[in-house]
């Protein structure tokens, strides 16, 4: 019974919260790349993302106790190069989710990750274990769309990234916690 009401009051709204490490785009990039899934082909069902939505999940890490905020928030800050992710590879996944993928994840992107995955792990928090698809999500129900025929590119330069909240019930569903960027 003890372990059940403090399972319960864990998972309350007010003493948790969901939480993912993100890049948000600029607004010249959400331009960009509200204009190239304007350009899709889309079936009548599908749930474009709203370009206020759009990010790239690095890390995403779950529901966490709200107390424990200032030491994660502290902890995830770690040094990194500058570096642009080049997202020019569409893709329509089984589950319809339609994506922008970078073909090619450059080194300062990888060495941040690394990074984000020890401190993550120093925390005790849970360790993402699944192969990282780094993505942007342009829609979901997708089934069928088609992605434009010319060839597409958007060179993001990636200066930071934010701790954020995960409210899905919310008008507001990502709410930036904690930016961090690069200095220097």
């Amino acid at each position: 019974m003890a372990s059940t009401q403090a399972k319960s009051s864990l998972n309350r709204p007010d003493r948790t919260a969901r939480i993912f490490v993100g890049i948000c785009p600029s607004q010249a990039i959400r331009k960009a790349l509200t204009q190239y899934q304007k350009a899709w082909i889309w079936n009548p069902r599908v749930a474009l993302v709203p370009p206020r939505k759009f990010h790239i999940t690095l890390y995403f890490i779950g529901g966490v106790e709200r107390k424990r905020m200032g030491e994660i928030k502290q902890a995830l800050e770690v040094a990194f190069i500058p570096f642009y992710l080049n997202l020019d590879t569409p893709e329509l996944w089984a589950g319809g989710i339609a994506a922008l993928r970078p073909s090619k994840l450059p080194e300062e992107f990888l060495i941040l990750h690394t990074a984000l995955t020890e401190r993550i792990r120093e925390l005790g928090l849970p360790v993402e274990t699944r192969e990282m698809k780094i993505h942007l999500t342009l829609a979901r129900k997708a089934r069928g769309a088609t992605c434009p025929r010319q060839n597409y590119e958007t060179v993001w330069p990636v200066r930071g990234y934010a701790l954020l909240e995960s409210r899905l019930d919310s008008a507001d569903p990502y709410k930036v916690l904690h930016k961090y960027s690069h200095s220097g």
